[in-house]
């Protein structure tokens, strides 16, 4: 956990530089191939090959990291799976991302205390990784919209990055 911290300490700290200009795609596939030697399960990643954010690359990765991770370290599913989409791009230029994984689904009482924004000594989440994804989502400019059901978790991410569109020269 206090790594986790640690990590989302440093990714806060990069905000006062300039933001960065990357691919989604190759920032996904990168998280998907380390947590899938880390946990065993699979990360499919559909995302456009031209889509280039200009936002903190620090805290996108951070909030991604735990979304997937979280997506396959908390499934009892026999074969762990989640899959990270691009749901579509705005008007003001935002890029909407859905994680889904078919794991149990994320308990109730964990979304409640995100929703409400603090823990109680009574009502307290049982890690940090949502709370790093809210806190990165947010230092993003963006939202987060978190579905649950029988057959796994969907979150919606809407990064309120500036969408660029590829340049010849990176074709």
């Amino acid at each position: 956990m206090s790594e986790k911290a640690r990590a989302f300490e440093r990714a806060i700290e990069s905000t006062a530089r300039s933001p960065d200009s990357f691919s989604a795609r190759d920032v996904l596939t990168t998280i998907a191939t380390d947590l899938e030697a880390e946990t065993g399960g699979r990360v499919d990643v559909s995302v456009p090959a031209d889509l280039s954010i200009r936002s903190n690359r620090e805290l996108f990765e951070l909030a991604f990291a735990n979304l997937i991770e979280n997506g396959l370290t908390h499934n009892d599913a026999e074969n762990p799976c989640v899959t990270v989409d691009l749901e579509r791009t705005t008007d003001d230029r935002s890029a909407v991302f859905t994680v889904h994984d078919n794991g149990p689904g994320i308990p109730d009482h964990e979304l409640a205390v995100l929703e409400r924004g603090e823990e109680t000594a009574l009502e307290h989440g049982s890690g940090i990784g949502l709370w790093i994804v809210s806190w990165s989502v947010a230092a993003l400019g963006g939202d987060l919209e978190f579905d649950t059901a029988a057959g796994g978790t969907s979150v919606t991410v809407r990064c309120s990055a500036v969408v660029e569109p590829e340049s010849p020269a990176m074709a």
